[in-house]
């Protein structure tokens, strides 16, 4: 069985370059459920399923100086704008996995404690569909 370490996956934000110094990020795709108990349910409940929501988390360490870097992280959530996302091993591999998905900057924060790395922290909104391909280039 092979397994994918999670050291090769990647997100790019707009294109343009892979985000620099990430130590981990996560993707959540939720589905609303929808509750359909009545009284002909014999007291148990039943659902049906809803609309579909996914976030994604992205966190780093605090590197000014990078190519993709805090400086444009924090531009983004300035802006208010969607980005154009790539995220999977498919991003510094071709021929790998890639999830693309549009999402809106919902949350960013900096850390930095005394005698401590400094880091960061992002969330993001997915606004519509994930699509799943696989990558025919790769991200710098």
């Amino acid at each position: 069985m092979a397994v994918q370490d999670g050291s090769d996956i990647m997100i790019s934000l707009n294109g343009s370059a892979v985000v620099n110094a990430t130590t981990s990020q996560n993707l959540d795709v939720t589905v609303d459920m929808i509750e359909t108990t009545t009284k002909d349910s014999s007291g148990i409940k039943t659902f049906i399923a809803g609309e579909q929501g996914s976030t994604f988390g992205i966190e780093g360490k605090l590197d000014p100086a990078a190519a993709y870097s805090v400086t444009e992280l924090l531009a983004a959530i300035k802006a208010k704008a969607a980005l154009s996302c790539t995220y999977g091993e498919g991003v510094k591999t071709s021929g790998g996995r890639i999830l693309t998905f549009s999402a809106l900057l919902s949350n960013y924060s900096e850390t930095g404690g005394q005698n401590a790395e400094a880091t960061w922290s992002a969330s993001l909104q997915i606004t519509g569909d994930i699509t799943e391909a696989t990558s025919t280039a790769t991200i710098p």
